[in-house]
């Protein structure tokens, strides 16, 4: 098992299709996640350079506000950090 990693980087702009095939963990304080964030900034600072969260979770069992039974998608965007316009491209699915 990988705990972490850091993804290797993709130069070219050309469109490429990734297989993922992972098993979130259970634990206290843990936040399982697979993102994709540009190589440039550039368009700006974070979220104007866009970010695509896979997949997030929460490793906790007995945390109220999506626990282990929850998993989302999202896509960070905006011009910036008070403007990032997540809640507009947010999905969540529970168990």
């Amino acid at each position: 098992p990988i705990p972490s990693s850091l993804p290797w980087p993709v130069s070219d702009e050309r469109p490429f299709r990734a297989q993922i095939r992972a098993q979130i963990p259970r634990g206290d304080w843990i936040w399982p996640a697979i993102w994709m964030l540009p190589l440039d900034n550039q368009y700006g600072s974070w979220p104007a350079s866009g970010e695509i969260d896979i997949m997030e979770s929460r490793g906790n069992s007995h945390y109220d506000a999506e626990g282990v039974d929850v998993v989302s998608s999202t896509l960070h965007w905006g011009p910036n950090f008070f403007e990032n316009r997540f809640e507009l491209t947010h999905g969540a699915k529970t168990n």
